[in-house]
This record gives structure tokens, C-alpha cells and sequence, in this order.
């Protein structure tokens, strides 16, 4: 599967990576479309520390390629990702700003 990847600060190039399994109650997405924001933009330049290599975008549109156990699911289905994940149990997430969860990160 072809991905965009950064290797270090500026330097990005496009590769070939594994495609993903799944385990039972998850999904593959094909990722159609990904933008490309601030936060990447920061990233690439090393503004934002991250490990490397890296996948940048994180802000995804795609359709469902593979289903594993998973219900009310359907191949071919499209899908918005939510890029945050979040515990849904601390004060912020029930506040609503997952993006402010504590033991949160981002896709991508």
C-alpha cells in the first residue's frame, strides 16, 4: 500500500508499507482522501516532535475494505475518521474536548 511518509523534518517521500491486518471487532479502511492541516504542516517541518517514520495526515475520508467481527458494519460503507483517540472517561472527554484527553493521540 502506497503512504506518504516522513522520514525526518522535510523530508517526506512516498513508500510502500504493509498493508494492515485486522482483529476481530475492528474494520480496514481504504482511505480515499486526507487533508493536509496545520498540524501536519508543523509536523513536517519539526515543530511538533514525533517518532519517525512517521504517516502524515490524520484528518481521513475512505470506505470500508474488510470487516472482522465487527457489526452494523458493511464493506464498501463510507466513513469520516475521527482522528483523536480518547479514553471517554476523564473529565474532558465528558466535557466533550477529547481532544484535550489526557491519555489521548492522533492517527496519522
Amino acid at each position: 500500500m502506497k503512504a506518504m511518509v516522513l522520514q525526518s523534518p522535510e523530508t517526506l517521500v512516498q513508500g510502500e508499507i504493509e498493508n494492515p491486518t485486522i482483529e476481530a471487532g475492528n474494520t480496514l479502511i481504504k482511505i480515499t482522501h486526507s487533508g493536509v492541516c496545520g498540524t501536519d504542516l508543523k509536523i513536517y517541518q519539526g515543530g511538533i516532535p514525533v517518532d519517525y517514520p512517521r504517516i502524515m495526515g490524520h484528518e481521513m475520508i475512505g470506505e470500508v475494505a474488510e470487516v472482522g467481527d465487527a457489526e452494523g458494519v458493511e464493506i464498501g460503507s463510507r466513513v469520516i475518521i475521527d482522528p483523536v483517540v480518547y479514553c471517554g472517561h476523564c473529565y474532558q472527554c465528558q466535557r466533550g474536548q477529547t481532544q484535550l484527553c489526557p491519555t489521548g493521540a492522533i492517527y496519522g
